[in-house]
């Protein structure tokens, strides 16, 4: 794997070897039980080893919220901001953030991630709804997830 041609460095390299891990699982191994927690495990590895990508964090995020680990899917969005991601993504994880928030109970943390201003009509329209009611645990099944993309398929 080279770069602008300079080698990657071994975390860089370790972390794409885990995230292919994920991927294959999500994607490859969809009618095992288990798919997609081996796949939230391969991403935990990924950001074990490369914590300065803010896409990692967030994709780890985003599996363990659709398999229920709330808790941490939150800490996983909290280190998912605290790092470079594009305006759209950085957006997603708010209203995610703020959707782990209010399963905690902790609804007024959650109206603040949803004050976060978007361009995109269909996650501007997300964070509305939000606005106006508590997310709900069982809201979690609409949930349509690629690991091709930082961002999920339905809000």
């Amino acid at each position: 794997i080279a770069f602008s041609g300079t080698p990657l460095p071994e975390p860089l390299k370790e972390a794409v070897h885990h995230y292919r891990e994920a991927y294959r699982e999500f994607h490859m191994n969809h009618h095992l039980p288990d798919y997609a927690e081996k796949a939230w495990i391969a991403l935990r590895r990924a950001v074990a080893v490369y914590p300065q990508d803010g896409n990692l964090w967030f994709q780890a995020g985003a599996v363990g919220f659709f398999i229920g680990r709330f808790s941490e899917a939150r800490r996983d969005f909290e280190k998912a901001l605290g790092r470079r991601l594009s305006p759209h993504v950085r957006a997603v994880a708010s209203l995610y953030l703020g959707r782990c928030l209010d399963l905690a109970g902790r609804r007024e943390d959650a109206l603040r991630q949803y004050r976060t201003s978007c361009e995109e009509p269909r996650l501007r329209k997300a964070f509305k709804k939000a606005l106006r009611r508590p997310f709900r645990a069982g809201e979690r099944q609409r949930i349509v997830l690629d690991l091709q993309f930082a961002d999920f398929h339905a809000y």
